[in-house]
């Protein structure tokens, strides 16, 4: 078989990708008898490029998708782009404005014109990327969540809900984005732990000289307060409830009010009430019938309502206003406050709770159907513990605001006729339905992006047409995610699967951790600290990239990104490459294959027995890994197996066999390491698919290894007695090796070894001989029932088995005696200095931790070094 002596991924990868789209291995079939498996692509954003996140959630979802396809299913993996409607209109503003060419000066019919005319450029960057990852999409069914198809059923679902009355418009609080300049929804808005001030102001009483004292993280905001509220069980205040305050820097009245929301702990247990810019404030007012004044605008600006202070930027204002406050001796004192302060997701932005008028979802309804299926663990989340954080959301929902303020989304399907009738309906009327009037105009504002991607399990299939596809792909099987998208996402796909389709849209939800970087902080391109996938998939290879993240991913876990991450994938893939090439070289045409139905366990050797055993428990190990969502786990067993029980030993063996003249045992040989590379590469494709692709092809086969049948474990072949036997071989062989090391013996050198033992084990080292001679470079190997005489001999025990290397003829012993022993000085000197440090306690405490960690493990290996060698010592007699 002709093969390169390197393995070389550029050309490779390219090539077999090419390969399974022209011969459209990825699409799933619409008439097929199979039992369908559908995963539905959690959409990355039509601005995106592929990051690390995308590739590890997108290896977990072809990880699955290539064993099902395997394993006789007939396979979706659907793939398609979020419009991303804040992103996308930031990025085309920005490039406008390169040009000099501002949004509001082109109108909203022009601009969208621009924003697709980007998307057709630049919108399926993405979609190529993941294709050098080597995600088997079904690329003939990619959508786009404004495409015609998603965009009828975002009208569908909205006008359903409207005529159910759970859509509704109304003035509420919202989480607002002066940057963006549009509303966000409560999971829009990330929460920071940050540093920042309380501050003390006397609000003085109306009649008399007296005040009191509020706390309040926020004093711009002070010109919009309508009362200051006490907690009514608050005995410090109870005579306060009722009477009028001055407004500081106003001079309107206000009055002092009490509601059981107040913290009596927080400040000095009195709190300024501003409706229009905060949440708890807005409940309260709602309860006390309270005014609501906006004080800042959609720019995060002060508005008329603060006087003199009206255009000054909300933290600006801030300032001027405590100068102002201290002048007029009102200002009391002002002390650090450590409190979550809510940015934009988008740009980073500071929130503003803003009143205004939105459109919303009524959530608890629609929660009630979701929440009974979770109660009974429908869906089902690995790792598990995501299935509370599921629950308690469902069981806290708030209403969702739906309304954003850009022109770039689906804009909501709501008409105004000329005297203000509200028509809601998939298509713009002709005219009034109430009024008659044809001056129709839809509403400004788009909804949500999230709104689109809510629908995304059916809509993506048809819905709300009854196709095929919805009819043989729907509910779809297992989604897999990212936890911080749960309540944006997760949630909301269940709820709108209950309630258009009656139907959970998925059974299984995989949520994988957060990429890091190797100090444990999350990658972002604002610290700098990403790692390009691009750049790796051109360094190593997208198959290197793949397994190494998968190896070292525990289930659920986050994954800690160091600069030798994909050294482990490059070198399996080289491991894989070069035994492959060993076996390739030395088959024969026509001898390519053997079939297990024609392996007689019985009539094998010990080593045959071992490794057939082997491989039959890794495809078992494997399945049930992968069919628990325990990816890591399925690739640690392939990698022990391969690595370390087929390379590292029944290779090192079966080389002995092939140099055999008995030409029927070679080619046994031959068609057991056939065996074995035919199944370990089927096993190895869902995680490493170009590679195992490459090897496949050259062993002859037709078709696709993506199509060939998922290996299944053969009870027949798993001869159990052969681990504990094979073990003893194993542990001889190292422990033989390890004499060597010793005593500094070449591998050349012409040695023997004595073994005593016992009856049982006599005849499994006696059937093994050739090998352990092979294996350890040995002249003589010698089997006896009892120790001979100790002089001039090294000695070591494996479990019964005495090993014993005479030495005499071998080494000069007293040269060794003097080399060991000024070893175990050079040793014992290091050892001392080392213990000196970890016993200094000003080390210990001022060094840092990863230094001291260094010393201790320093100290661990110098006293198992300074162990050997004086037992070394001790075996020269």
């Amino acid at each position: 078989m002709e093969i390169s002596a390197q393995y070389n991924p550029k050309g490779i990868e390219e090539k077999w990708y090419k390969f399974w789209l022209k011969n459209n291995y990825f699409s799933g079939e619409k008439n097929s008898k199979k039992k369908s498996y559908t995963i539905v692509m959690p959409p990355p954003n039509v601005t995106a490029s592929l990051h690390m996140g995308h590739a590890l959630n997108n290896t977990i979802q072809d990880i699955i998708i290539r064993y099902k396809r395997m394993s006789n299913f007939n396979c979706l993996w659907l793939p398609g782009t979020d419009h991303a409607g804040i992103a996308t209109q930031n990025v085309v503003e920005k490039m406008l404005l390169k040009k000099g060419i501002k949004r509001d000066n082109l109108g909203r019919e022009k601009f969208l014109a621009r924003v697709w005319e980007w998307k057709r450029n630049y919108g399926g960057r993405i979609a190529e990327q993941l294709k050098r990852l080597g995600a088997s999409c079904d690329w003939s069914r990619q959508r786009f969540t404004m495409d015609e198809g998603l965009s009828s059923a975002v009208t569908k679902a909205f006008t359903q809900l409207y005529k159910k009355n759970l859509i509704y418009q109304g003035n509420y609080i919202i989480n607002w984005c002066p940057r963006c300049g549009t509303a966000l929804s409560n999971e829009e808005a990330e929460h920071r732990e940050e540093e920042g001030f309380l501050y003390y102001i006397k609000y003085p009483f109306a009649a008399g000289n007296d005040y009191l004292t509020v706390a309040t993280t926020r004093p711009e905001t002070m010109f919009g307060d309508t009362a200051v509220a006490v907690n009514p069980g608050d005995k410090r205040y109870r005579d306060f409830v009722g009477r009028q305050l001055v407004l500081p820097l106003t001079r309107r009245k206000i009055p002092v009010i009490a509601h059981h929301l107040v913290d009596p702990d927080f400040g000095t247990g009195a709190v300024k009430v501003t409706p229009a810019h905060d949440p708890n404030d807005f409940l309260i007012g709602r309860d006390k019938k309270l005014d609501s004044i906006i004080v800042i605008d959609t720019r995060g600006k002060m508005n008329q309502e603060a006087g003199k202070f009206a255009g000054l930027d909300r933290f600006e204002c801030r300032e001027k206003i405590l100068e102002e406050l201290k002048k007029l001796h009102l200002f009391v004192k002002k002390e650090p406050h450590h409190y979550s302060v809510a940015h934009c997701y988008r740009c980073g932005t500071v929130i503003e709770p803003y009143l205004s008028r939105q459109w919303f979802v009524r959530m608890k309804p629609l929660a009630e159907k979701a929440l009974k299926e979770a109660k009974k663990g429908k869906p089902k989340f690995y790792p598990a513990r995501w299935g509370k954080v599921y629950l308690d959301w469902l069981q806290n929902v708030q209403d969702w605001c739906i309304s954003r303020q850009i022109w770039w989304g689906h804009r909501i399907p709501v008409y105004y006729c000329q005297k203000g009738d509200i028509i809601v309906a998939r298509e713009k009327p002709e005219k009034c339905p109430v009024c008659g009037s044809k001056e129709i105009h839809q509403e400004t504002d788009v909804l949500d992006t999230w709104f689109s991607s809510w629908l995304w399990p059916f809509s993506s299939l048809g819905w709300p047409e009854e196709t095929k596809d919805l009819k043989n792909f729907y509910p779809t099987d297992t989604l897999v995610t990212a936890p911080d998208i749960i309540f944006f996402w997760v949630v909301r796909m269940v709820m709108a699967g209950m309630e258009f389709e009656q139907k959970i849209p998925f059974s299984n939800v995989y949520i994988h951790g957060v990429v890091r970087d190797e100090q444990g902080k999350k990658m972002s391109k604002s610290l700098g600290n990403t790692v390009d996938p691009l750049k790796i998939i051109d360094d190593v290879g997208a198959d290197a990239l793949r397994y190494s993240i998968i190896l070292i991913t525990a289930t659920g876990q986050d994954l800690f990104l160091g600069k030798d991450t994909f050294k482990l994938g490059r070198n399996f893939c080289n491991k894989i490459w070069n035994a492959s090439r060993f076996i390739l070289m030395n088959l024969e045409e026509g001898k390519l294959k053997t079939q297990n139905s024609k392996l007689k366990i019985n009539d094998l050797s010990l080593p045959q027995r071992w490794i057939l055993t082997e491989l039959n428990l890794v495809i078992e190990r494997v399945t049930k890994s992968l069919d628990s969502f325990r990816f890591n786990e399925a690739a640690h067993s392939l990698y022990e197996f391969f690595w370390h029980q087929f390379c590292d030993w029944y290779l090192e063996i079966a080389k002995v066999d092939l140099k055999t003249q008995n030409s029927k045992l070679k080619t046994q040989n031959l068609g057991i390491l056939s065996y074995l590379l035919d199944n370990s590469l089927r096993l190895l494709h869902p995680f490493i698919p170009f590679i195992t692709e490459e090897i496949w092809q050259k062993m002859g086969h037709r078709q696709s290894i993506m199509v060939s049948q998922w290996p299944k474990s053969d009870k027949k072949l798993i001869a159990k007695s052969s681990l504990p036997q094979m073990e003893t071989l194993i542990n001889l062989v190292v422990a033989i090796r390890d004499l060597r090391a010793r005593f500094h013996l070449k591998p050349s050198q012409d040695i023997t070894i004595i073994l005593v033992t016992k009856k049982e084990e006599k005849k499994i080292i006696a059937e093994n001989v050739l090998y352990l001679k092979s294996l350890c470079n040995l002249k003589e190997l010698e089997i006896k029932k009892s120790s001979p005489g100790k002089k001039f001999q090294a000695r070591s025990l494996i479990k019964g088995i005495e090993i014993i290397l005479p030495l005499t003829g071998v080494i000069d012993l007293e040269v060794e005696k003097e080399r060991i022993s000024r070893e175990i000085e050079k040793i014992e000197r290091e050892m001392g200095f080392v213990e000196s440090k970890l016993k200094n306690e000003g080390f210990l405490k001022n060094a840092p931790e990863t230094v001291v960690s260094k010393e201790q493990e320093k100290e661990k290996n110098l006293g198992e070094k300074l162990k050997k060698m004086r037992e070394t010592i001790e075996f020269m007699h």
